[in-house]
């Protein structure tokens, strides 16, 4: 019996809980705070590089639009502090995180990318139900069906796991890959 949609929605908040088992509040929310930064800035660097690998994957109105998404998300999260308490910062990181779960929906519709991008988007694939969890757990809200994080782990099937996303991402995040 495979388990239904309903429940493994239901499950995301615990996943998140439980990828930061034996931290403190504090050291969760920084590290999702430094997740979304990770997962933004590597995808905003990403793009230009898949561009100029093959000018014809991505057109310009996709890069476009994907930048846009990250400005908008950059600019939120430069509202979070580490002062804020988790729930006063819980509406500037659900807009960062719908920015991310926008700029997977828009390299969903992008034929294979091919790698280290491919890897890259992967990584933000998947720590982008972790977040998403971690944000229905403060604000109380259901977490939602992001179907483009789901698609692109299942095509590009990285198998890494999440503290190798997390790696991933901080090194694309500074332009390492």
């Amino acid at each position: 019996m495979s388990p239904t949609r309903r429940a493994l929605l239901s499950a995301t908040p615990l996943l998140a809980v439980a990828a930061c088992a034996g931290q403190t509040a504090a050291q969760v929310s920084a590290q999702i705070v430094a997740d979304l930064n990770n997962a933004i800035a590597a995808l905003s660097n990403a793009v230009p590089a898949i561009a100029k690998a093959d000018p014809s994957l991505l057109p310009a109105q996709v890069q476009a639009q994907i930048q846009t998404y990250a400005a908008q998300a950059r600019g939120v999260l430069t509202s979070v502090s580490m002062s804020m308490t988790a729930t006063a910062a819980a509406p500037a990181l659900s807009k960062a995180e719908a920015d991310l779960n926008a700029i997977l929906a828009a390299l969903a519709a992008v034929p294979l990318i091919p790698p280290p991008y491919s890897m890259i988007i992967a990584a933000a694939a998947m720590v982008a139900p972790m977040v998403e969890g971690y944000i229905a757990t403060l604000t109380g809200a259901p977490a939602k069906a992001a179907t483009a994080p789901t698609m692109l782990a299942a095509r590009y099937g990285s198998g890494m796991t999440l503290s190798q996303a997390e790696q991933q991402l901080a090194a694309a995040a500074k332009g390492q890959i």
